[in-house]
């Protein structure tokens, strides 16, 4: 059924595509239900016609797949711009602000009191967006405001006015409404009388309420994770925090997941016991655990574990037995039929490839602990050797739920923690008790509340003790790239093994897909190779509002020209330049050229030194008063690299690849000199024929001298990067006439603060005649491939 709805979903790309996913389906549907017609009822066996059943499932989940598939495609908010102004009027959905939650952990604030420029995120009900004289109506909305004093409740009216930041790119899989973009600004109230709650409803009351209750009883440093822990109202959540339980494995303890739902609905059977003896506690109190998943908003873990409690809960009710995996497949049709868009969220997937993981992990160790060798050495007293298989028992299902869930978070976030494998042994105890403590916070009566919230608080103090000290484990956490074809055929082979010798069969049976797995491992490399062998990447990566460049050799070396911005928690070097590196194979930098020390060039490039061993360093060599810098020439020192001098008519040599040094042409009456004056000019050329110019953050002045030097022929090239992402004070028009590009490639920020590329550098591109712009904020990364014989093409990367 799965299958089938994710059939549906990506045949709503093209319209072609559609009809293609139909005769897919009466491929597999109408032969079988001629074929079954056909058999006398004498002869037909007795149990089920599997493919007629597969085929059924499919066409099930094919039909809701494809309506909505096309509702999310037609929705309007998709024909909103990156950077349009927006403005929006809608209903908080949860209480903001407030100077009360701006603890040390979660805000940084300043001696003068003024407001931070921090961005927080908020949730708006039934908004209306307005831009360039269109209207759309939405059901919620994400927004991202600046963070106020002022606290404002659940259901005020507020008015938004900012520009529209789209998510991601435009892709085969549809996204919902809300799911398209968010808006950053700032919020004002709506006139008196616009209405106050009247938009919230009844569930919606109750969670205001009840996150009203937290953050009054709970100390400022602890009460945005309770709120997210109990409430899956992660919106007044610091980045860092979320990073800091990412980078200790526990970010699904932030998250509402399966733990959580679990923990409450053995303390709902536990209090039910004494009052409602005998079978009926379980249905009463999977219904009271429904009723907390509506209330906090139904994510999609949290779901999956009330629809596997009410299958628990109607088995023991009936006393029949309880299969799990067959209410792990029960509760995912069901989720996926109610809202078929759920199957394409990391959330859905994580939640039962996680849940699948705990299973698959304790059905090893129970295997191992049935076999004659481990039976041969219990020889342990009774006590230590339980106590031993207990911890045996959640090592076996965290390391299961580490290896299901890894290809999808790698996928993805392009991030994974293999110290999950150990912290969620502690970590899982301390988020139980501390969800049982405010549980009692919110529903008992003050005096034990107040005990309760202060227990509450000691719990999470350890606990962010616990992601402090886990986060810092070498190599417990790291970037990776994104899994390709190789990637997962290796993961599914490996998957099959361990089934194998889990159901007991020969270990033999295994041997062919291990031996798949080994083959490809060691294959990979040179698989990988064989395939670029005779093309030359170069790609311009959407790294935000700043510059990253990568150049691939046709025989693997690479070259990479700055790293992107690193600004507080956002570091493009991480999340960017590293998996696009990873995930194309990139085991070592032979050259690193930084254009100039500024912080959206060289923010990202401590994180590509601490992966990468780098084996030459390029740039200018002008001393910055950077804190940012000064980490990246220690780093580089430590490792070792040559430093090469960035001096005009340097050259370099890498494989096909020449690298000439343009500029920067420095005056002499200038002193000390701007760091965008001193920007990196490099042309770069494939076997004397593609050619590629990067002029950094260069203004038109230096642009000038630069052309007063060379002449022409020595400029010419096929792809520019516009200096300075677009601003008005680069790109001279001598300068464009004499490069003369095909294309030219702007690196700027959806929405930036800057208003990147300024329309006059627009103007000034198409007066120059330039036939192609291609801008990172709207078209995302641009790579441009360039074969042996000088032809080359360019796709969004």
């Amino acid at each position: 059924m799965c299958v089938g709805v994710a059939a549906g979903l990506h045949a709503t790309m093209p319209p072609s595509a559609k009809w293609v996913a139909l005769l897919v389906a009466a491929a597999l549907f109408v032969p079988a239900v001629l074929v079954w017609s056909r058999v006398p009822a004498s002869v037909r066996p007795a149990k089920p016609n599997v493919p007629l059943l597969l085929a059924a499932a499919f066409c099930g989940g094919l039909a809701p797949g494809l309506e909505a598939g096309s509702r999310a495609r037609a929705a309007c908010v998709a024909e909103i711009s990156n950077g349009d102004p927006v403005e929006i009027q809608g209903w908080l959905a949860a209480p903001f602000g407030g100077s009360r939650l701006r603890s040390q952990r979660s805000w940084s604030g300043t001696a003068t009191g003024r407001a931070s420029r921090r961005t927080v995120r908020a949730t708006l009900l039934d908004p209306v967006l307005r831009w360039q004289g269109r209207s759309c109506r939405l059901s919620e909305l994400e927004v991202r405001l600046r963070a106020s004093d002022h606290r404002a409740p659940a259901g005020t009216a507020v008015s938004v006015r900012g520009t529209w930041s789209a998510y991601g790119r435009p892709g085969a899989w549809p996204r919902r409404s809300t799911r398209h973009g968010t808006i950053r600004g700032e919020a004002e109230a709506a006139p008196e009388g616009a209405g106050r709650s009247a938009k919230l409803g009844m569930l919606r009351s109750l969670r205001a309420s009840a996150i009203h209750r937290l953050e009054g009883r709970l100390p400022a440093d602890v009460a945005p994770a309770a709120v997210a822990i109990i409430l899956a109202s992660r919106d007044q959540l610091d980045a860092d925090t979320k990073r800091s339980f990412a980078e200790a494995g526990l970010a699904h303890l932030l998250a509402i997941s399966g733990l959580h739902v679990g923990i409450l609905a053995a303390v709902a059977l536990a209090l039910l016991g004494p009052l409602l003896p005998g079978a009926y506690r379980f249905p009463i109190a999977a219904v009271l655990v429904l009723g907390y998943v509506l209330l906090i908003g139904a994510p999609p873990a949290a779901v999956r574990a009330a629809l596997l409690f009410a299958g628990y809960s109607v088995s023991r009710m009936r006393g029949s037995p309880v299969r799990l995996m067959d209410l792990l497949g029960a509760a995912a049709a069901v989720a996926v039929l109610a809202d078929p868009l759920i199957l394409v969220e990391p959330g859905f997937q994580l939640s039962f490839a996680g849940f699948g993981g705990l299973m698959l992990g304790d059905s090893v160790v129970r295997r191992l602990r049935a076999s004659r060798a481990w039976k041969g050495s219990a020889t342990r007293p009774g006590r230590i050797r339980r106590g031993f298989h207990g911890l045996l028992r959640s090592l076996g299902a965290s390391g299961g739920a580490f290896l299901l869930t890894a290809p999808i978070a790698a996928w993805h976030f392009q991030r994974v923690a293999p110290v999950a494998v150990l912290s969620s042994i502690p970590g899982s105890p301390l988020i139980a008790l501390a969800l049982v403590a405010l549980a009692g916070v919110l529903i008992l009566p003050s005096p034990v509340a107040d005990l309760l919230a202060a227990a509450a608080a000691v719990l999470l103090r350890a606990l962010f003790g616990l992601v402090d000290l886990l986060a810092r484990v070498p190599l417990g956490h790291g970037v990776v790239g994104r899994p390709g074809l190789t990637e997962w055929v290796i993961f599914g082979s490996g998957l099959v093994a361990i089934g194998i010798l889990v159901t007991g069969r020969s270990a033999w049976r295994a041997l062919p897909p291990l031996g798949l797995a080994g083959a490809l491992i060691l294959a990979g490399p040179a698989v990988r190779s064989w395939r670029t062998h005779d093309r030359t990447l170069v790609c311009t990566l959407d790294v935000g509002q700043g510059d990253a460049a990568v150049v691939r050799t046709r025989r693997g070396h690479w070259l990479v020209l700055d790293a992107g911005p690193r600004f507080g928690s956002m570091d493009a070097g991480k999340r960017v330049v590293l998996p696009f590196l990873l995930t194309r194979g990139a085991r070592e930098i032979d050259v690193f050229a930084l254009s100039h020390p500024d912080l959206d060039h060289v923010g990202g490039a401590v994180a590509l030194l601490d992966r990468f061993r780098v084996r030459r360093l390029l740039g200018v060599g002008e001393p910055v008063p950077s804190t940012t810098y000064r980490e990246y020439l220690e780093v580089a020192e430590r490792e070792g690299a040559e430093w090469l001098a960035a001096r005009p008519g340097a050259r370099l040599r890498l494989d096909e690849v020449e690298l000439l040094v343009l500029g920067p042409e420095r005056e002499e009456s200038r002193s000390p000199i701007r760091a965008n004056d001193a920007s990196l000019v490099i042309r770069l050329t494939v076997d004397g024929s593609f050619a590629y110019v990067n002029a950094g953050d260069a203004p038109a002045a230096a642009e000038r001298r630069t052309l007063d030097r060379w002449p022409i022929d020595s400029l010419r090239a096929d792809v520019l990067k516009v200096s300075h992402h677009g601003s008005k004070n680069s790109s001279d028009v001598g300068w464009l006439t004499a490069v003369a590009p095909e294309l030219a490639i702007i690196s700027a920020g959806a929405a930036n603060r800057y208003g990147h590329p300024h329309p006059m550098t627009l103007a000034r591109l198409d007066s120059a005649g330039i036939p192609a712009v291609w801008r990172t904020d709207r078209d995302g990364t641009a790579c441009v491939t360039v074969d042996r014989s000088g032809r080359w093409w360019v796709e969004q990367g």
